[in-house]
């Protein structure tokens, strides 16, 4: 079940460490070890600060350092969550000279320029949305719990250091708003509702036999599930209950499903085979009639469908067959065909110029493209069988299930940087939920 949002989560992506040699001059801005203590700062600030009470839900920064000469540019992206806080960051080394600077008076500085101005970094394009308050300077610290740092005397992009006896919030499970959770029963011909603070079992709900996939109505009013057994449950969340059961002719095996941005439509794939008497094909629900509108003839065993952002564009893996389908939405047609080695699910980002498809092999990897020419930018190494794939809230960070590995693989999207853990069991599905 998507559209839930996050559960409380604590995690802290590594940095990327720089293996550059110490400065050799005083005009080289700060040393390695100047910039891995400053991140290390930046770390405490943010873990205070965001504890603190009206403090800022989220902060997105960018900004570019100085260090042995060359500009580093550092980004990091943090929200509150429970009691804790999500915070991805990571450092870009590039090969422009840092340029000289002075102070804020005007006057020549004995090291090149340490900070440049905040603002959209080619590649990076940083979301500013809500800034941390400006500390006036860097506070003085007790010397016996103080790391030396060698901070510039002038006005940095993060808040002061706060008093570590804060205590943080506790985060508590409200019944009356417990967030259903839905969990597709295929074995059984079932639903499962759950609620999602308390994980408390709710109702199981009988469906027509082997149902495979869900989503929700962004209005997060109603529930469709696809049964291979050709029909398209519709689940009212209110009273828990189907309130309706399309069903399609026998030659139909609905499997893969996404509901449109305005919740009109809804995108079911047939998994047939015409050597089985089955019709592979895309089929367009409208949900308002609960009716199939629209048939769209397809190669056989198409698994999985995946919308852009925006709808217009509709991505379908063929994992038997290791391609992708990308059908435009508005005149039903394929407007592009792309190899991948068996592609199990699709994860756009926020503005849907970037694709990250999980590749069910192992190992397992995960291909980023480029949504506009359809070139891959990165192919990332996660866990052994990777199938579901999804971004975290703000683009901070992707979720990979790695079902052979037992895995589950956090991604950061700014520079690829991957850890790894144990699930404890084959991980299948994802869902955020508060």
């Amino acid at each position: 079940m998507r559209r839930l949002t996050l559960l409380p989560l604590l995690l802290l992506a590594t940095l990327a460490p720089l293996h550059a040699q110490p400065a050799s001059g005083s005009n080289q801005g700060w040393t390695q070890q100047q910039f891995d203590d400053w991140i290390e700062q930046v770390e405490n600030w943010l873990d205070a600060g965001l504890h603190e009470p009206g403090s800022p839900k989220e902060t997105d920064y960018s900004v570019d350092v100085c260090v042995q000469g060359k500009i580093v540019i550092f980004h990091i992206h943090a929200i509150r969550a429970g009691e804790g806080f999500i915070a991805t960051s990571g450092t870009i080394q590039t090969n422009a000279d840092c340029l000289p600077s002075v102070d804020e008076n005007g006057n020549p500085l004995p090291y090149t320029s340490i900070f440049k101005n905040l603002g959209t970094v080619p590649g990076l394009s940083p979301k500013i949305r809500q800034p941390l308050p400006q500390a006036e300077s860097a506070p003085a610290r007790d010397a016996s719990t103080a790391t030396s740092v060698l901070v510039p005397a002038r006005s940095l992009p993060f808040p002061p250091i706060y008093d570590s006896s804060v205590t943080p919030p506790t985060s508590s499970c409200d019944s009356s708003a417990d967030t259903p959770l839905l969990l597709v029963n295929h074995g059984a011909g079932t639903v499962t509702i759950f609620g999602g603070c308390s994980g408390i079992r709710q109702r199981v709900i009988p469906v027509v036999s082997n149902p495979l996939q869900a989503d929700t109505t962004p209005d997060g009013k109603l529930v469709l599930v696809t049964s291979f057994d050709s029909a398209i449950n519709f689940i009212d969340v209110a009273s828990q209950s189907v309130s309706f059961t399309l069903r399609t002719t026998a030659d139909l095996n609905p499997n893969g499903i996404a509901i449109s941005p305005d919740g009109a439509k809804a995108y079911v794939t047939s998994f047939a085979s015409p050597s089985f008497g089955g019709t592979p094909a895309l089929l367009t629900v409208d949900i308002a009639q609960k009716a199939i509108t629209q048939r769209l003839s397809l190669p056989e065993y198409p698994q999985s469908v995946f919308l852009s952002p925006d709808g217009s564009l509709a991505w379908i893996t063929f994992p038997f067959s290791n391609q992708i389908y990308i059908v435009d939405t508005l005149s039903n047609t394929v407007v592009k065909t792309l190899r991948s080695n068996r592609p199990m699910a699709v994860a756009f980002n926020s503005t849907g110029q970037r694709a990250w498809v999980s590749n069910g092999m192992t190992p397992g990897t995960v291909t980023v493209y480029e949504t506009t020419q359809y070139s891959v930018l990165q192919t990332v190494p996660v866990g052994s069988g990777p199938i579901d794939v999804v971004f975290g809230p703000d683009d901070a960070f992707v979720l990979v299930n790695n079902y052979y590995g037992q895995s589950i693989s956090i991604v950061n999207p700014l520079n690829y940087a991957v850890q790894t853990a144990s699930a404890g069991g084959s991980p299948m599905g994802f869902a955020f939920v508060q």
